[in-house]
């Protein structure tokens, strides 16, 4: 009898959450950082700091945010640019940083941690499913830089920081770096 309370309890937190997630309003407020370096603070549960670089080379995302936001934020880029995402780079696995991935990785490279792979195909988030076009297509551990509209990006590795795939991405030549 106990048990069945608490299956009935866990069921119907689990439809009020769902409720409360789909019912969620995204708002999105933009910060110039540099001459290609854009701050995108997305709020649709609650805020998820996103990282823009816009350029001939097209747009790179630094942690691009959750799955509800993706329509609302896409319109958004559009406003400043017309190329498309060619780059995505997550900081850590968590889905709120990263279930935007399940759209931009069917024409977008994704960059994480090489641990990510396992955590997000590990119990993270039950609540999540994960196509494989979402899981990171370049994993590394190690420190790594690559230039991407004229900038150099270095992607450093910071396990255990806040979970053993955290990633520090830096933009050496506009001093601004994103942990997350």
């Amino acid at each position: 009898m106990r048990s069945s309370k608490l299956i009935l309890l866990l069921v119907g937190l689990l439809m009020v959450g769902n409720f409360l997630y789909a019912q969620a309003e995204t708002t999105i407020e933009t910060t110039e950082l540099s001459n290609n370096l854009y701050h995108f603070k997305v709020t649709t549960f609650y805020p998820v700091s996103t990282l823009a670089s816009i350029g001939p080379d097209g747009i790179l995302l630094v942690d691009p945010g959750m799955e509800q936001s993706t329509e609302m934020f896409m319109k958004t880029l559009a406003e400043l640019s017309n190329k498309e995402v060619k780059l995505v780079i997550n900081t850590h696995s968590h889905d709120h940083h990263t279930s935007m991935n399940k759209t931009l990785g069917k024409t977008a490279e994704i960059y994480s941690h090489a641990a990510s792979v396992d955590l997000m195909k590990s119990d993270l988030d039950v609540l999540v499913e994960w196509p494989e076009e979402a899981f990171p297509s370049r994993v590394f551990s190690r420190d790594t830089s690559f230039v991407f509209n004229g900038e150099e990006i270095r992607l450093i590795p910071v396990p255990g920081g806040h979970c053993k795939d955290d990633l520090m991405v830096y933009f050496p030549e506009s001093k601004v770096a994103c942990t997350g």
